[in-house]
């Protein structure tokens, strides 16, 4: 057999592994696709078949050209990013109706809470909510301090203020009206970027009570009492089954599994990752980010209010409708050749 025809059967072979036609039946890293390249051209000059390797042009002395350079454009879309997505409003009120006959303490009922409080003060994923399931309150991933305390917020975290930012007990934060709430004063008992202790005022939405950041606080203050949690146990609680005795506690998988299917449910789609997006507790932070993006807030606010100490927060800006909406409103806004001094043209973000 010609070497020009082996380099061709080989080129085929490649276009087999690119597309997951492997022994696990799963696509693989570029790298990898090379070792399967050589360990075939080493068996095939190991059973006397071949002398020459048959990745080699015969003309050129070099990589094959159509192997190379499929292997490059597998390897550059195999370091594409695989950008997060953000959580919605819109996802929020899908997520709201579709269980809004659901048990108060589910876990729907009870992370549509944790996405309206998330949109606000930008969660990590590991200040609310667990690694893995824990088994008990001794299971909760810890800090690392000589407390050993536990990372993620407690229920005493949040207080709540009434009407004219009034102070409230414990027990009158539990039942006070919750239309009447001034705001909720968030704690970070610790953070990544080393911000340890710091507090977070959110104020309550009187606009958009649904939205309201200081009654999904309430409403989590309430559900902790409901299911037997002390103020200095984690916060993120719900009840699997209505006859449960003893309260569950959100996770990685569970909150993972939660939104997928809410985005499919939100935006009509089967297929995730077909529609490249992805969505992870983190989804929560970014979506924080690109409501305030969209809104018009400069980039110092971004980092104040969402708790950066750098500009971070850039890459989880996202292309989405609402900056589609104000480019176009910049651009039918602005005349870069006028000398009119009512048109003028400025950073949303500056």
């Amino acid at each position: 057999m010609p070497l020009a025809t082996a380099n061709e059967i080989c080129r085929l072979y490649l276009l087999a592994l690119l597309v997951g036609e492997t022994v696990q039946g799963a696509l693989i890293k570029g790298a990898t696709v090379w070792e399967y390249l050589k360990a075939a051209s080493t068996y095939l000059q190991a059973v006397g078949k071949r002398h020459e390797s048959i990745l080699i042009d015969p003309v050129t002395g070099k990589t094959y050209k159509p192997i190379a350079d499929a292997i490059r454009d597998y390897e550059k879309w195999e370091g594409m990013p695989k950008k997060q997505s953000p959580l919605t409003k819109k996802m929020i009120l899908n997520l709201l109706e579709r269980t809004k006959d659901h048990p108060i303490d589910s876990k729907e009922r009870a992370f549509a809470d944790w996405c309206i409080l998330g949109l606000h003060v930008a969660y990590r994923r590991i200040e609310w909510c667990n690694e893995w399931n824990p088994s008990n309150m001794e299971d909760f991933h810890r800090a690392k301090d000589i407390h050993k305390s536990i990372y993620q917020c407690l229920v005493e975290d949040f207080q709540l203020l009434g009407q004219d930012g009034i102070f409230l007990s414990e027990d009158a934060q539990l039942n006070y009206n919750p239309g009447l709430l001034s705001h909720v004063k968030v704690k970070f008992r610790f953070q990544k970027n080393g911000r340890n202790g710091e507090i977070l005022t959110v104020a309550a939405n009187v606009h958009q009570p649904i939205f309201c950041g200081a009654r999904a606080a309430q409403r989590i203050k309430q559900r902790a009492k409901r299911l037997g949690i002390d103020p200095h146990q984690p916060a993120s609680a719900y009840q699997s089954n209505p006859g449960s005795k003893r309260p569950s506690f959100f996770h990685r998988t569970l909150v993972k599994t939660i939104l997928e299917n809410t985005a499919k449910s939100t935006y009509k789609i089967d297929d995730l990752k077909k529609n490249n997006l992805s969505y992870t507790p983190h989804s929560l932070r970014i979506g924080a980010v690109v409501i305030m993006h969209c809104g018009g807030a400069k980039k110092h606010d971004i980092k104040f209010k969402l708790r950066y100490t750098s500009d971070a927060f850039m890459a989880y800006l996202r292309d989405v409708p609402a900056t589609a909406i104000n480019q176009i409103c910049l651009i039918n806004a602005t005349d870069v050749e006028s000398w009119d001094i009512n048109l003028t043209l400025t950073d949303p973000i500056a």
